[in-house]
């Protein structure tokens, strides 16, 4: 499809934060904004795949104080990009989801797609591409 050449997605999904990557956040946030030092903010979209938080994050290892920490270091440099998320299975299970989850659409501006009906129509280079988003569950 030649309409879409120079387009880039970024398919960042399961961080679970409360987890492993809890350790790892600046370093993997480097190797990312290594990958997109040369993007172009307008052709570039960032798709998360659901499982902001960890299986394992409990109220006493992931308050939403601990998610933000993590997260301002996991997404550092991508707040101007267009972001799409859905979701997780275990997002749904913490308590504390719907504050992360503002926190997310706030911050880093990330668009929900938790539906099978939602879409959002992106244009780009005059051409548009449909990105649809569906509940994990």
């Amino acid at each position: 499809m030649h309409e879409f050449e120079g387009v880039s997605l970024l398919f960042l999904t399961d961080p679970h934060i409360g987890g492993s990557i809890d350790h790892i956040a600046a370093q993997t946030a480097h190797g990312i904004q290594m990958l997109l030092a040369s993007a172009r903010k307008e052709t570039t979209l960032v798709l998360h795949g659901g499982d902001f938080v960890s299986a394992h994050g409990t109220k006493k290892t992931l308050s939403f104080e601990h998610f933000v920490e993590v997260a301002k270091k996991l997404f550092h440099g991508l707040e101007s990009f267009r972001h799409f998320g859905v979701v997780g299975n275990h997002d749904d299970e913490n308590a504390d989801f719907g504050y992360t989850r503002a926190w997310l659409e706030d911050k880093m501006q990330v668009h929900f797609l938790t539906e099978v009906r939602h879409a959002k129509k992106i244009f780009i280079n005059d051409k548009s591409l449909c990105i649809h988003g569906i509940h994990t569950l």
